[in-house]
């Protein structure tokens, strides 16, 4: 991983962990490493991600979608997300690395105006409903 890009991922993984402390992003027991693990999943991921719009559906942490949008700063990336205190947290995430290719839609996915977009990749780690 370049440099740069390992960096921006180390600091996203000490903001994670920061923030995690009041509220619950991840689970309170995991560590770096596991965190790195998981990470590592969203990079291989991000190896099959063609076009130049990555949704991530349920975003969450941003485990998926903020780790996207570092490694392909070339490609637009929005988050879903519907809990408020999450998209602040992801909004706080994109600022705090100055990840001009991102954004956060706040709402259901089922709300998304998926019309206005062609060439979409969708992404997740998992959502409910």
């Amino acid at each position: 991983m370049k440099s740069y890009v390992s960096s921006k991922v180390e600091s996203y993984i000490r903001i994670l962990l920061r923030e995690n402390e009041n509220q619950n992003l991840v689970s309170r027991k995991i560590t770096e490493e596991s965190l790195k693990k998981l990470i590592k999943e969203s990079v291989l991921l991000s190896r099959y991600i063609k076009g130049k719009l990555v949704i991530d559906a349920g975003s969450g942490n941003g485990l998926v979608g903020i780790i996207v949008a570092i490694i392909h700063e070339n490609k637009r990336v929005i988050m879903i997300e519907k809990r408020k205190k999450r998209v602040g947290f992801l909004n706080r995430v994109i600022l705090e690395l100055n990840l001009k290719n991102a954004q956060v839609y706040r709402g259901d996915i089922k709300n998304f105006p998926f019309e206005k977009y062609k060439n979409i990749n969708i992404v997740s780690r998992g959502f409910s409903d």
